[in-house]
């Protein structure tokens, strides 16, 4: 439970810090759609399977920006679903 709640701290944490670093224009849905009529960052996604365990596992989607193709980015509703299964 202490793991949990540690991981989820710093996932939330973390997921802030990024948010601070980002661009000052306020966050909207249009990041995560595919046109590209948006001025601002175009997020692709990929979906991937998360295992804890043999028999435990959770999709997830990572979503990858054009300028940092190396940096993965997650919803937080995925990060919750990761720690929060059993």
């Amino acid at each position: 439970m202490r793991k949990n709640i540690l991981g989820l701290s710093s996932i939330l944490l973390s997921s802030l810090l990024l948010a601070a670093c980002g661009s000052q224009t306020p966050a909207s849905s249009s990041l995560f759609s595919s046109s590209s009529s948006s001025a601002g960052p175009q997020l692709k996604s990929k979906a991937v399977e998360i295992y804890r365990t043999s028999t435990i596992h959770v999709s997830a989607s990572f979503y990858f920006e054009d300028a940092m193709p190396e940096i993965p980015f997650i919803a937080l509703e995925d990060a919750r679903d990761i720690l929060v299964s059993t």
